[in-house]
């Protein structure tokens, strides 16, 4: 639920859309700089006729599609860079829900389903070329969602889906619900579990107001989410883990395996809980060397 800095991309002629101060910025501040926080705008994204999908580096050449799914209480902006990073064969999509970033202004939703409901049509657009889902947290349990439902519509489905310190879907939300604290005990909640929520935000009235609705949402999406049992995928799924996350352990993430009957493989990363910040990279190397994408710039995957 960390907030990463804001994305600021051109438009697709290559102008620079008009941007709007949304909120301050809360990354990377030392201490003098609490009392008068920076402005940071509104992400600018290329333009598109969706509102889900956020292509931040289009690839006309591309050959294959990877549909970012974002962690609790952020957009799109949880995977600032990737698209620079990924190889030229691989179109980058940032999935962008409501009520946060360029949508702020919309109402969040607050239940797996809704979210799946609204964003499906939208990735069902961008499915001529080979795809793959990857997903963090509450992101990757979304992605599996919308996996299932690509399949119940008999809609192509992911080439691969790659998850990410996420307990896997069948088992039962183990936490106390947060979602109906106030404000402030909502956030504190939730930095005690994930160390991620600046305590410049807890204190400050302007940016709560910004940043709690977004969060009541999404927490409430992940404490009324019920599994339900349906057959396994034929697909690879790839599941990623921080060995210093208290949230989700080895033992969680190894439980993805259930639900695929193809290849699964676990790999243990260094970090926290967004461990996937400072792996980008290396992510990306392995969805690249799933889909077959070579490229010399990025590292060799992990365990190669």
């Amino acid at each position: 639920m960390k907030i990463p800095p804001a994305v600021s991309d051109a438009t697709a002629n290559g102008s620079r859309a008009g941007s709007e101060p949304i909120r301050r910025s809360v990354d990377g501040l030392e201490p003098a700089d609490l009392a008068n926080p920076p402005v940071i705008e509104r992400p600018i994204t290329y333009s598109t006729s969706s509102k889900w999908i956020v292509v931040p580096r289009p690839r006309p050449r591309a050959v294959a599609r990877l549909f970012c799914f974002p962690y609790a209480g952020v957009g799109s902006s949880a995977y600032r860079g990737w698209g620079d990073a990924s190889p030229e064969g691989l179109e980058v999509c940032l999935l962008q829900p409501p009520g946060r970033e360029n949508r702020l202004r919309e109402a969040a939703l607050t239940s797996i389903g809704e979210i799946v409901d609204s964003l499906v049509s939208d990735l069902l657009s961008r499915s001529d070329l080979p795809f793959a889902f990857f997903g963090q947290s509450l992101g990757a349990v979304v992605a599996f969602e919308t996996t299932r439902r690509l399949r119940r519509m008999g809609g192509r489905l992911p080439d691969a889906l790659f998850v990410a310190a996420s307990r896997a879907p069948q088992l039962p939300w183990p936490h106390p619900h947060v979602r109906h604290l106030d404000d402030v005990a909502l956030l504190n909640v939730l930095n005690q579990r994930y160390d991620s929520v600046p305590r410049v935000v807890i204190d400050d009235p302007e940016l709560r107001a910004l940043l709690t609705p977004a969060v009541r949402a999404d927490m409430a999406a992940v404490e009324t989410y019920a599994y339900e049992v349906e057959e396994p995928f034929d697909l690879p799924l790839y599941a990623f883990g921080g060995d210093e996350d208290r949230m989700v352990g080895q033992h969680e993430l190894q439980h993805w395996s259930a639900q695929t009957t193809g290849p699964f493989r676990l790999r243990m990363m260094s970090g926290a809980h967004l461990f996937a910040h400072d792996s980008r990279d290396a992510l990306i190397a392995e969805v690249a060397a799933a889909l077959s994408i070579a490229n010399d710039r990025l590292p060799a995957p992990l365990g190669k």
